[in-house]
């Protein structure tokens, strides 16, 4: 095991322990530059290689380098050398490699360059001497510069939504010398408030009621937090004075229950999705809590402040959302455990997104600090696994970049390929902005045809973006038949597979067939080794069977009566050997997988690694013998029995399929993007009522079946990606739609889909996430949202 050290705390001549008025243990510290093991030493090495290779700050400095936080965060939930090799592999490949400063920082004329970006290397080339002069002492080179001086910068420790703070915070936890430097803008002052109060829930309260905010933003988003400053600098401050300390302790284990609170139970629009705004309030606390121990008793009570300033912004720019306790009090763990949270924040689904790692560890710790008697930290990871899609970390970045600074002006770029038509729609959106007012952007078509540009003439003349259009689309592909293209938007048919194919749990990689398939007869056609993998019919199909059964032709009548009732005899044995008739059914087989649209279909026997579970039935069951199935080894629910076919059920979002080569997945979003199609050719509809069971809903309208786009916008990129443009519109009572009262026809022909709960989250944040990087001009159509969703197909 990988050793820890306790270091002796005064000898970091940081604070005087006695004085402190925030006693809080010191965290466990990894002394990764000694350290023996494989993950220890491995993490070290790529601190170092990110540290030499990549700058702090990315994409024209407007990102933040996360490679640190998430290698060390994942290191303290037992990630091994391979998941710290495949994480920093990831997060590297967005991040700029360092470049010359205009001149050099020295200790004269240092805090002069405070905030300027661009001398980020010259900051780090200054530093580096001064750990020389300190003898490899880093934690005095901190002392000396960010607590000394009549105005120190520790007091702007959580600008850029507290990023510096973040980062020095892994310094001290990892003893890593690599990790400590960042500066930035100064702190606001403080006023006399109107009202005190020792709690900050009771504070937010009156936050969320009060009406100087009111109509202040129409939409949350990252912009808002430099207006609230602004325009609304006096309400805040008075809120934020409001807050009195007087037992320090219980007041900030108090506020880190807040932060919990507002990123886990915080409710969002109508499809459910997570402010990923808000992890920063929660890995903020954190860094806190692990600073506290190692910061000068003056500068800690002022520390827990600049999170409480930034808090209350963030609370306030993301439109004061109600908190929800019971949200997260009420959530069943099924079983679920910290080491479980740990293995999905290092081997999951999303185990190369920064903040959600982050997002785990930080509550898996304040478990430790705290205790957690009700399970409240633990539920709220749970709930975090269960219904979230990560933001990228671009977005997140672009959101901390903007942090007290003067907002910039991103262009949004979006263009549209129709190739039936063979034609291309360019949209170019700028954020709304006094400055930019009457301003026409230039669009310049690159020689190839191929790119377009796109830039702002003075005083912005620096500000441009560029994307690739979407690729052609040839002929041979214009003008082949539509039998050749019939189940191309089908991820992952019969014809995939092979023989030796396996199907996987998909967040923890664990085997769900058994090793061995089972033996069969020598009168199966297919009785070679490994598995049998068929393609169940399609609905047509069996719709068009029953009718043609319903309405055979009867018997002649000049037929013999035994030669006619042969010949019903005969025809029954075929219907019931060919399975098709009203009196045949779909089977699960030993030793065959059936596949549709959306699942794998099994015999019970052939399953290992899946157990029944009665504790999440999905919604959308009526049978209450009708029971999940989760994975024996993260307990992750993967599917449902299906006693109609006395088989079990895969969801294909919920697995992985993998061959002796490579394991490969697809998103919930291309699997519905599919069943979508797959209504469309069959009942010839464009309008789905789409729900999990459960009162509420969406209504969709597939506006555009297949299109492909280029986007670019604010730390995001998409390049030539096959989609289906989806209109949106949420529904509290899909009744409303589905069953129009007698004598009041609905206005809308529409089909209705029923989806698992966790498919149905998965469509509403994918919607959402995809209307967010729409140009703002394109986000809306009439009263429905605008939405992508990425499809699946054979030919590309």
């Amino acid at each position: 095991m990988l050793s820890i050290n306790w270091p002796s705390l005064r000898s970091l001549r940081l604070f005087s322990w006695e004085k402190q008025p925030l006693k809080v243990s010191p965290v466990k510290i990894h002394d990764i530059d000694s350290a023996q093991e494989n993950p220890g030493r491995a993490l070290k090495h790529l601190l170092r290689l990110n540290h030499a290779n990549y700058a702090i700050l990315y994409n024209d400095r407007k990102f933040h380098n996360h490679a640190p936080h998430i290698l060390c965060a994942a290191f303290l939930q037992g990630a091994d050398a391979d998941d710290l090799t495949r994480m920093y592999e990831t997060e590297s490949k967005l991040l700029d490699a360092w470049e010359d400063s205009p001149a050099e920082v020295t200790a004269e004329d240092w805090r002069e360059h405070l905030g300027h970006r661009e001398y980020q290397k010259a900051f780090v080339d200054f530093f580096e001497d001064e750990l020389v002069r300190y003898n490899y002492e880093w934690k005095e080179v901190v002392a000396e510069y960010l607590f000394s001086g009549e105005n120190p910068i520790f007091h702007s420790i959580m600008a850029d939504l507290g990023h510096p703070l973040i980062h020095l915070a892994y310094a001290f936890e990892m003893s890593s010398r690599e990790k400590h430097k960042y500066l930035a803008d100064p702190a606001y002052t403080e006023l006399e408030p109107s009202y005190r109060s020792k709690s900050v829930f009771e504070i937010f309260e009156k936050v969320r009621t009060d009406k100087k905010f009111d109509g202040l933003f129409a939409t949350a988003g990252d912009d808002n937090f430099s207006r609230v400053f602004q325009t609304h600098e006096a309400a805040l401050l008075d809120h934020w004075n409001a807050w009195t300390i007087e037992n320090p302790i219980e007041q900030f284990r108090e506020s880190q229950e807040l932060a919990a609170t507002l990123f886990a139970a915080a409710p969002k629009d109508s499809i459910e999705k997570y402010d990923f705004f808000l992890v920063h309030v929660l890995t903020t606390s954190h860094a806190v809590r692990v600073l506290l121990p190692f910061v000068p008793a003056h500068l800690q009570i002022p520390l827990v402040r600049q999170w409480w300033l930034v808090t209350l912004a963030i609370f306030i720019a993301q439109l004061r959302p109600e908190l929800s306790l019971n949200r997260v009090r009420e959530t069943d763990l099924r079983g679920r455990d910290w080491d479980w949270v740990s293995k999905q924040a290092v081997k999951g689904e999303y185990s190369t997104d920064a903040h959600y790692v982050k997002a785990l560890r930080c509550l898996n710790e304040l478990s430790s600090t705290w205790g957690d008697h009700d399970q409240f930290y633990l539920k709220a990871a749970s709930v975090i696994q269960i219904k979230t899609r990560p933001a990228s970390a671009e977005q997140l970045a672009a959101f901390a970049s903007r942090m007290l600074s003067p907002p910039d002006t991103p262009l949004y770029l979006h263009a549209e390929l129709l190739p039936n038509i063979r034609q291309i729609t360019l949209y170019v959106s700028l954020p709304s902005h006094p400055a930019l007012n009457g301003l026409h952007p230039t669009i310049q078509l690159s020689d190839s045809r191929k790119a377009v540009t796109v830039s702002l003439p003075h005083p912005f003349q620096d500000v441009t973006e560029t994307t690739k259009l979407p690729a052609r689309v040839s002929e041979a592909a214009l003008l082949a038949p539509s039998d050749e293209l019939t189940d191309d938007y089908v991820p992952w048919t019969a014809g995939d597979m092979s023989p030796d194919t396996r199907i996987r749990c998909r967040s923890c990689s664990a085997e769900l067939l058994n090793t061995t398939p089972p033996q069969r007869t020598s009168q199966d056609e297919t009785s070679g080794g490994g598995w049998d993998w068929k393609d169940l019919p399609s609905g047509n199909w069996a719709e068009m069977m029953d009718f043609w059964h319903c309405h055979k032709p009867d018997p002649h009548e000049e037929d013999a009566e035994p030669e006619a009732n042969a010949a019903l005899r005969v025809e029954e044995q075929n219907a019931q050997i060919k399975g098709y008739g009203a009196s045949s059914r779909v089977v699960a087989t030993t030793g065959t997988v059936l596949v549709d649209t959306a699942t794998f279909l099994l015999a019970e026997r052939d399953c290992g690694g899946l157990k029944k579970t009665s504790e999440e039935k999905p919604s959308n069951l009526h049978d209450p013998e009708q029971r999940s199935l989760a994975c024996t080894s993260c307990n992750a629910v993967l599917g449902t029995e299906d006693p109609s076919v006395n088989g079990w059920r895969l969801l294909k979002a919920h697995v992985s399929i993998s061959t002796n080569q490579s394991i490969q997945s697809y998103s919930a979003e291309v699997i519905i993007a599919a069943q979508l199609l797959e209504l469309i050719e069959r009942e010839s509809a464009r309008r789905f009522v789409v729900h999990s069971g459960q009162k509420s809903g969406l209504l969709l309208w597939v506006f555009n079946p297949d299109l492909r786009y280029s986007n670019v916008s604010a730390g995001h990129a998409v390049n030539n990606q096959q989609a289906m443009k989806v209109l949106y519109q949420a529904l509290d009572d899909v009744d409303t739609v589905l069953n129009r009262d007698m004598g009041r026809p609905s206005p809308l022909s529409v089909e209705e889909l029923e989806l698992p709960i966790s498919i149905f989250e998965s469509l509403s944040n994918a919607l959402h996430a995809s209307n967010c990087i729409l140009p703002f001009s394109a986000r809306r159509f009439n009263e429905w949202q605008v939405g992508l969703l990425s499809r699946f197909s054979r030919s590309t």
